[in-house]
């Protein structure tokens, strides 16, 4: 027993210290990514955005130009937002495009012949190798300690040292599980650039007017069937009121007539 928890404690201690080792290790790691990036900037990490914005004399014609584009460029629409106001047609998609095929997507659809002008085009890039070597390295270790601890809990010889080993790989799992989806994330964001397209038409005063106008028309006809609809709800009061309007009525001039004889 006393022999099984010093090898235990010595596999703890390495494995602390290969956790030193493995923070220290990304600015060397860094430094050697900065100096081979001169040679090929793929080694770096880079998570790629861009934001544009389009004014277009056809808003459907431009969204359907990019909606074509994205099969051939291997992108997808991650969401799609739309708005109409009394003076312009607006639309906002945000897609996701392999980083490799960003440029050529954009340039795919921004020379259309619907597009007057491209009022806004900005394009940021976050180097993120740093984060991504070290949750690299994080995960290395981390599996090399499980596949340490595995082979104790094979050697284990009662309860006590199987409990004490495997509660240690539940928390290592769940350690190696949050590296490990942390990386995918990255792995994403560096392969699938976000690209936010917003393009915009502008209505024209005399197509808003009689577009408008058409509206109230509908509006009023609308107006009128749902007070006649409710008219024909109310027939038997209207014919109660009625009835009573004009039986006053016949009843005053009864009076009047009456007096007149008397006269």
């Amino acid at each position: 027993m006393k022999k099984f928890f010093n090898l235990l404690a010595i596999i703890i201690l390495l494995a602390a210290c290969s956790s030193k080792t493995e923070q220290k290790e990304p600015s060397g790691m860094n430094e050697v990514a900065n100096t081979s990036s001169t040679v090929n900037s793929e080694q770096r990490a880079i998570i790629k955005e861009s934001t544009i914005r389009l004014r277009t004399s056809n808003i459907d014609a431009t969204y359907s130009k990019i909606k074509s584009s994205l099969k051939a460029y291997s992108a997808y629409f991650a969401e799609e937002n739309s708005q109409n106001d009394n003076s312009s047609k607006n639309y906002e998609v945000i897609v996701r495009v392999p980083s490799k095929n960003m440029d050529a997507f954009i340039n795919s659809f921004i020379k259309d012949k619907s597009i007057i002008e491209v009022e806004d085009k900005t394009l940021s890039l976050q180097d993120v190798t740093e984060e991504y070597v070290d949750v690299q390295a994080r995960v290395k270790v981390k599996k090399e300690y499980e596949l340490k601890l595995i082979e104790l809990l094979k050697k284990a010889k009662n309860i006590t040292e199987t409990i004490e080993i495997q509660k240690q790989l539940n928390e290592l799992r769940v350690d190696i599980e949050k590296s490990e989806g942390r990386k995918k994330f990255l792995d994403n964001q560096i392969n699938y650039s976000t690209v936010r397209i917003t393009f915009y038409e502008d209505i024209k005063l005399s197509t808003h007017f009689f577009s408008s106008l058409w509206d109230s028309l509908k509006t009023g006809w609308q107006v009128f069937l749902y007070i006649i609809n409710a008219l024909a709800y109310l027939w038997v009061i209207i014919i109660i009121v009625l009835a009573s309007v004009f039986g006053s009525i016949y009843y005053k001039k009864r009076k009047i007539s009456s007096k007149n004889n008397i006269k």
